[in-house]
């Protein structure tokens, strides 16, 4: 489920105006005592630069939030909509193998 992450990674940059380096690592393993995955961390700054929220800059590691974003919906980002869909597919799948289990 990437919704929440996404805007809290969303309004921790908007909050910070860019970062860099290690801050941007920091930022998206988040605060808590369980950090974000790196591969977490990738999907969501390929679905807010997808949507044109945010920037990256790879060499110098580099995100900030886009000036001026317009407003728009998740669903608009193709990797958005893959993620959602391989959630849903684990989801169902993990259903249907413990109700065949239980049957059995």
């Amino acid at each position: 489920a990437l919704r929440d992450p996404l805007t809290a990674v969303y309004r921790a940059l908007k909050a910070a105006n860019g970062i860099s380096g290690e801050a941007t690592e920091q930022l998206l393993r988040g605060e808590g005592p369980q950090p974000r995955s790196a591969a977490l961390a990738g999907r969501l700054v390929r679905v807010l630069t997808e949507l044109q929220l945010a920037r990256f800059d790879r060499a110098g590691q580099g995100l900030e939030a886009t000036e001026n974003p317009q407003r728009t919906q998740l669903e608009r980002s193709a990797a958005f909509t893959a993620y959602q869909r391989r959630l849903e597919d684990g989801r169902r799948f993990l259903t249907n193998s413990n109700t065949r289990r239980v049957a059995a």
